[in-house]
């Protein structure tokens, strides 16, 4: 399945919604109308490593803001999860090539979601 830590902005909570219609979704926070994994446990693992219990981690960052920390990337990364990453494209400069997955080379939301959901089969 796949880890969603809010909040939201922007896209992110359409997408978050949609591709929940094609595989598990689990959200630690509010995104949207879409809030699941909601006890206090997972509440707590959001601070202590959440990611190690998931094969795919959703990532967004503002694509319209450059930044180098790209944090939630890497802390997906250290825990053995693979990132699904929305955001600025320079952040293919700031990991390792096939480390991640970039939404934005997929042309529809609904080719990701296949992808995505053939990965975790």
């Amino acid at each position: 399945s796949a880890l969603f830590a809010g909040p939201c902005h922007g896209d992110a909570a359409p997408l978050v919604s949609f591709l929940s219609g094609f595989l598990k979704v689990d959200v630690i926070g509010a995104c949207g109308n879409v809030v699941t994994w909601t006890t206090r446990t997972a509440r707590s693992l959001d601070e202590e490593g959440a990611e190690q219990f998931f094969q795919l981690v959703l990532v967004f960052d503002d694509p319209r803001k450059y930044s180098v920390a790209y944090e939630k990337m890497w802390r997906a990364l250290s825990f053995g999860a693979v990132p699904v990453y929305w955001g600025p494209r320079e952040a293919r400069h700031w990991v390792p090539d096939d480390a991640c997955i970039f939404a934005t080379d997929f042309d529809t939301p609904v080719r990701l979601a296949k992808y995505l959901s053939d990965a975790l089969a």
